[in-house]
């Protein structure tokens, strides 16, 4: 005894029912089916028009024959646009058979060769069509698809970024000095993001020539300016270099004052007018401020660059006394240089 569609179908092999009677009324492709063999069939059709995009069919629940076996009643709905100007084609086909179940053709009298190969175009300029429609749709969501994943990239980007920039003001293990952990982390955060600032011409002053800290002269081996209560300053590194703004004069010696040291109680440097080595002097000029004089040994000369060598200095990061990881020696907030013309 055969209680399930499954096993029915697993016994009796495929189905292969009959359409016997199709026929078109208000719109509506109707027609009865019958499978001579398998009484459980649960049908599934759908329809093909002019050879386009499938299309669901409604079926009704199949009677039992006293012979053995099933029929039951399809209908299809026909929309206006299915009609075409060589008539309207029809292909219906039923979920595990091959062949189709039934094909329906509505033409014209007295329908040519010509007029038939015109319906067949029409059906292929359809699917084609169809195709196209559902390429671009499918091309659109994966486009919306690719620019929801762009988006959400760039907002975890912002969202990382923004941690990161926030992380390098509040630390989660506070230094000894929380206020220089904060003056280091600002002035990391400032030279990240801002721009930077204006460079500032030298001011000339007979035969002394004055160079801001914010200058362009300051070559290699300077830190960015910075500002304090005290006024601007630049901090050098273990060595820099200077550019002399008038290089064809000759030059009697240079002043640099500095306002801030590290690793050093006063300034001790080794200083050059190119590779001329020059004696430095070291007086104090008020509290925590230093005066230095570089003067060549044997008169005034012209040169191009001053060299600076710091003999003392470190990083306060590799030290533990603060996050600031850049190489300190001093901090120099004037120098002025003396012509002998």
């Amino acid at each position: 005894r055969l209680e399930t569609p499954a096993a029915a179908l697993a016994l009796l092999g495929p189905p292969t029912p009959v359409a016997e009677e199709l026929r078109l009324d208000q719109g509506v492709l109707r027609g009865i089916a019958v499978e001579r063999a398998n009484g459980l069939l649960e049908p599934v059709l759908y329809a093909r028009i002019n050879d386009a995009a499938a299309r669901a069919v409604t079926v009704e629940p199949p009677v039992a024959l006293a012979e053995g076996g099933c029929a039951f009643r399809f209908a299809l709905p026909l929309l206006p646009e299915d009609l075409g100007e060589t008539g309207l084609s029809v292909t219906l086909h039923l979920i595990g058979q091959e062949a189709p179940l039934a094909r329906f053709a509505w033409t014209r009298a007295g329908a040519s060769e010509t007029e038939r190969r015109l319906a067949e175009l029409e059906g292929r300029l359809r699917r084609l069509e169809q195709a196209a429609s559902a390429g671009l749709a499918q091309a659109q969501e994966e486009l919306r698809r690719r620019l929801d994943i762009q988006q959400e990239r760039i907002d975890a980007f912002i969202e990382a970024a923004a941690s990161l920039l926030l992380d390098r003001i509040a630390r989660d293990d506070p230094p000894a000095d929380p206020g220089e952990a904060a003056k280091a982390a600002l002035r990391g955060l400032i030279a990240a993001a801002a721009p930077e600032p204006p460079q500032e011409a030298p001011r000339r002053l007979g035969s002394r020539v004055e160079i801001p800290p914010t200058a362009g002269h300051f070559g290699f081996g300077w830190h960015a300016p910075e500002r304090d209560a005290g006024g601007e300053f630049r901090w050098l590194a273990d060595r820099g270099q200077v550019v002399n703004p008038e290089p064809d004069r000759p030059l009697a010696g240079v002043t640099l004052e500095t306002c801030h040291l590290y690793g050093a109680a006063e300034p001790a440097l080794r200083a050059a007018f190119d590779d001329l080595p020059c004696h430095v002097t070291v007086t104090p000029a008020g509290p925590y401020r230093h005066q230095v004089r570089i003067t060549p040994p044997e008169g005034a000369a012209p040169c191009r660059t001053l060299l600076l060598e710091a003999l003392a200095g470190g990083s306060p990061a590799r030290d533990g006394v603060s996050s600031d990881a850049r190489h300190l020696s001093m901090a120099v907030a004037r120098l002025v240089f003396d012509y002998a013309d």
